[in-house]
């Protein structure tokens, strides 16, 4: 076993127009629970552009695959992910965040880790109030799936070759099926770990994922 320090990247809004409370968003990188790192392109971008919309983000660390051979790798994701929503909960008057507006998502196993948090019933629920799903799936027995959970953004390339499109369709499919509000972003001719900047109907996808939250948590309040 490897002792393995983990560490987080911590993005803060700039100037004059942030609100007294800013949203918190803590995001997991992907890389099949065997590779990765928190400054990895996708999540250090989506934490740059939400920095900018006012959020208070952190990109974390978390244990691999051969960093604990005797333990299941996405339980040790899921212990580190939780112990950084616990982090910012516990450090949200220092870094003026609001409690009651909190994100978690990822892209790819980050995906998958959010969505074992926030929809399997075996795992102890967090008080999130929106999850980020980039190109990830659902990976949980539908007898251990809660029956409400926190909306969704699903976010997925119609051209994936590593997670199929078809496993973004079940996400949304059990979210409508649960009556859980979500977006289903599909972006045509687009493969994993996409660019966020692409435009859809002349909004990037940065922004509709922005949109949508602000929408779900109701962000006015915090002006």
């Amino acid at each position: 076993m490897k002792k393995k320090d983990l560490l987080l990247d911590l993005y803060e809004p700039q100037g004059k127009m942030v609100p007294r409370q800013c949203p918190g968003m803590i995001l997991l990188h992907g890389g099949g629970f065997t590779v990765g790192y928190k400054s990895m392109k996708s999540v250090a971008d989506l934490c740059y552009e939400m920095a900018s919309r006012g959020y208070v983000c952190v990109s974390i660390d978390y244990r691999l695959h051969d960093d604990n051979l005797q333990r299941e790798p996405v339980i040790m994701a899921i212990e580190d992910a939780t112990a950084a929503v616990n982090w910012m909960i516990d450090n949200s008057e220092k870094y003026h965040i609001s409690r009651n507006h909190l994100v978690l998502g990822g892209s790819s196993a980050g995906a998958i880790t959010a969505m074992l948090m926030a929809y399997d019933n075996r795992v102890k629920q967090l008080p999130l109030q929106l999850i980020i799903d980039l190109w990830g799936s659902i990976k949980i027995n539908p007898k251990h799936i809660r029956n409400e959970g926190p909306p969704i953004i699903i976010v997925h390339g119609k051209k994936d070759i590593r997670v199929d499109f078809t496993e973004a369709e079940k996400v949304a499919k059990g979210a409508e099926e649960r009556k859980i509000p979500y977006e289903f972003i599909a972006v045509p001719n687009a493969d994993h770990e996409m660019d966020l900047s692409i435009k859809l109907d002349g909004i990037t996808i940065y922004q509709k994922i922005a949109d949508f939250a602000f929408k779900i948590m109701r962000l006015e309040s915090l002006k």
